[in-house]
């Protein structure tokens, strides 16, 4: 019986440390999770302000990053979305359904984003019939290989509205200037309590030291007269 009794008191404390994990884990959970959406929002901010800066489209790897900012392709691809495009290494493999991101034949400086609707091949030459999901009609012009800037691969809804704001003034100051100026306040704050706390903590322990001096010498003076 004192045996089984030992187990189980083993197991509760067992319960309880697991118990106090999850609260733990719990408290710390919002915070991991708001350091992770400010780590997330930060890189867009800079790589949409460094493809700005460079005159190029922001890049990770070989993926391109583009906003779109029309509502030809809703609903699979809504306004405000970021997309992410990858050249392919043979034009031969896309297919009719790809979503694909070029420059329009038609002023040879927009971009868009449509789906393939009809692949041609002319000696090995490819080209491509586009048409917007919510458009009726097929693009008139079809698009040349030479054209296309790559296939999208996925999409991020309203990453693309981040991007778009983050290369204006106000968004620079917003998105940047304020944060980091808080930053520094937080920091500097920080700074200051912890300074005071040291400053306390030494206070402390020199009183205490003096207590125990004067308890001492108390101590010995007793010792003393009762000789």
């Amino acid at each position: 019986m004192e045996r089984l009794h030992k187990k189980t008191l083993k197991v509760g404390a067992k319960k309880v440390s697991c118990g106090s994990l999850w609260k733990r884990a719990l408290k710390v959970l919002p915070g991991f999770i708001f350091f992770l959406a400010f780590l997330f929002v930060g890189g867009v901010v800079f790589l949409s302000m460094k493809g700005k800066a460079e005159g190029k489209i922001p890049s990770i790897g070989r993926y391109q990053m583009m906003s779109v900012t029309g509502r030809s392709m809703e609903p699979a691809i809504k306004r405000g979305s970021a997309i992410f495009v990858k050249r392919p290494k043979d034009f031969g493999l896309l297919e009719i359904g790809d979503v694909i991101t070029f420059i329009s034949p038609a002023d040879k400086k927009t971009i868009v984003t449509h789906r393939i609707a009809e692949v041609r091949n002319k000696n090995g030459e490819f080209s491509f019939v586009t048409r917007g999901d919510a458009n009726a009609v097929n693009d008139i012009d079809a698009v040349p290989e030479e054209y296309i800037i790559g296939q999208v691969n996925f999409a991020l809804p309203y990453v693309g509205f981040l991007m778009d704001f983050a290369k204006t003034g106000v968004g620079l100051l917003l998105l940047v200037v304020v944060p980091g100026g808080l930053i520094i306040i937080i920091e500097t704050l920080n700074l200051f309590r912890e300074l005071a706390s040291y400053r306390r903590r030494k206070r402390e322990m020199l009183l205490e030291r003096l207590r125990e001096s004067l308890l001492s010498e108390s101590a010995q003076e007793g010792n003393e007269l009762g000789g």
